[in-house]
């Protein structure tokens, strides 16, 4: 956030920051709502797309599997009954699917 031009937070930002959450500070529930607010944020970006091709540009599918994929790694190894899945694997499930849309 110091180094950035307008300080405000971006998508990207709120990834780094719910990296550090998790893997420096072993802070699940701050981590989830940093992806949630990345998440959020990245739409909100990709929204603003005048053309096609910019879209594309900014919806970034990389970056949602990144998203994705640190969801996958809050949902832990463990089996979950069935009707109970976490909501951060619901959300794993939801952006890999629209990546592979």
């Amino acid at each position: 956030m110091e180094i950035s031009e307008n300080q405000q937070i971006n998508s990207e930002h709120a990834y780094l920051e719910a990296i550090i959450q998790w893997r420096h500070k072993q802070n699940k529930d701050m981590a989830i709502k940093k992806l949630d607010m990345a998440l959020n944020l990245h739409i909100t970006q990709t929204k603003v797309s005048q053309s096609n091709i910019d879209f594309y540009i900014r919806l970034s599918a990389d970056f949602l599997l990144q998203l994705a994929q640190e969801y996958l790694v809050h949902c832990g190894s463990k089996p979950v009954p069935l009707g109970n899945k976490p909501k951060h694997l619901l959300k794993a499930t939801k952006l890999l699917e629209n990546v592979t849309k």
